[in-house]
């Protein structure tokens, strides 16, 4: 008796840890920060390996962000929406991708407006794309 005790006090833990692990590890959150983390590390691995190829940096920057935009829509549609590719949804990705370049592109100009840095500019448009686009992914793109 002492034996089954002590087995069922030894399994609470490990399944409990289990569970606070996949609620922390897997939420879609979690998934669409992990995917937009890849993809910008493989845009940057891109755009390096291109320029290191003799590719104009120009060139290599838009050949890297253009593969990793079609990398990042299929990873959120397949793992962190676990949604079917549809031409629906890619249009509606690319939708929100314009919004974040204008709102992007729209703070970098307020900074050199105001003779600040636009690196700046960007930094701070960051957060703001990040949300916007995880609200509309979420009930707009890959509404279920």
């Amino acid at each position: 008796m002492l034996g089954s005790v002590v087995q069922v006090h030894l399994s609470l833990p490990r399944n409990n840890y289990h569970k606070c692990y996949s609620k922390l590890t897997f939420t879609k959150k979690n998934k669409y920060i992990a995917v937009g983390i890849i993809t910008v590390v493989l845009d940057i691995i891109l755009m390096t390996i291109l320029i290191s190829l003799s590719v104009n940096a120009i060139v290599a920057s838009t050949i890297s962000f253009y593969i990793a935009v079609l990398i990042n829509y299929y990873l959120q549609s397949v793992f962190t929406f676990e949604t079917v590719l549809s031409t629906i949804s890619l249009t509606r990705y690319l939708t929100v991708l314009l919004l974040n370049y204008f709102i992007t592109t729209l703070l970098v100009y307020i900074f050199i407006q105001f003779l600040l840095n636009p690196i700046i500019g960007k930094l701070l448009s960051i957060p703001l794309v990040v949300i916007i686009s995880y609200y509309l992914s979420t009930h707009w793109i890959y509404k279920k």
